[in-house]
């Protein structure tokens, strides 16, 4: 990564400001989407990037002159950078790099010449495979799809798809689970034969 001006951070972003988290876990992020036209149709829906456990990325001291670094997600200033992974403590403590920090970055080589083509294009993430886990998030999809667009050069092709009709499985816990089990299969059939019972004696009186 050096080569392109950028290296990861050694250490896990953690987030400190709530409105920057998808789940009350300093690990679950939703970072700030920054000017730039991948981003553009994503904020003017207010969608959301939602990421997990990532790194965080910096601009090298040194890098060519004609590689620019863009910043495209990034923490908010209450977040740090735990370097030490066996501490236990969700707060920021001594040793934690300051925030905020950039989760994904676009990098590309600029023209040097009017007549020189511009190289390359690349979108680093600090998050990797745990990126592609929250891929059933829309805002993620066409983040994924946009980048693809403007590392390809095709500009044109940004923009933010159509929802699809397609339903994702509903994922519940085990608890959850026996909570509806017992509602649906026990306590409503239950109050349903009370009620009919209750009825039936009513009638028998009469």
């Amino acid at each position: 990564l050096d080569t392109f001006g950028v290296a990861l951070l050694s250490g896990i972003v953690m987030e400190g400001n709530l409105n920057y988290l998808y789940q009350p876990n300093p690990y679950s992020l939703a970072p700030e989407l920054l000017d730039h036209e991948i981003l553009k149709p994503l904020s003017e829906r207010n969608m959301r990037v939602l990421m997990s456990s990532s790194l965080g990325i910096r601009e090298v001291e040194i890098r060519k002159r004609n590689i620019e670094l863009i910043p495209l997600l990034r923490t908010s200033t209450r977040s740090f950078v735990r370097t030490d992974l066996d501490e236990p403590s969700i707060e920021k403590v001594d040793g934690d790099l300051d925030g905020p920090a950039n989760v994904i970055v676009a990098v590309k080589r600029r023209k040097s010449e009017m007549s020189e083509p511009e190289g390359y294009r690349l979108i680093i993430s600090g998050a990797g495979e745990n990126f592609f886990r929250l891929i059933s998030n829309k805002g993620n999809i066409d983040f994924f799809l946009n980048s693809l667009a403007w590392t390809n050069f095709r500009d044109e092709s940004i923009t933010v798809r159509s929802k699809s009709l397609f339903k994702f499985p509903l994922e519940i816990s085990g608890n959850v689970m026996l909570i509806y089990f017992g509602i649906f299969i026990i306590l409503i059939p239950l109050a349903i034969l009370v009620s009919g019972l209750v009825v039936w004696l009513r009638r028998r009186h009469l």
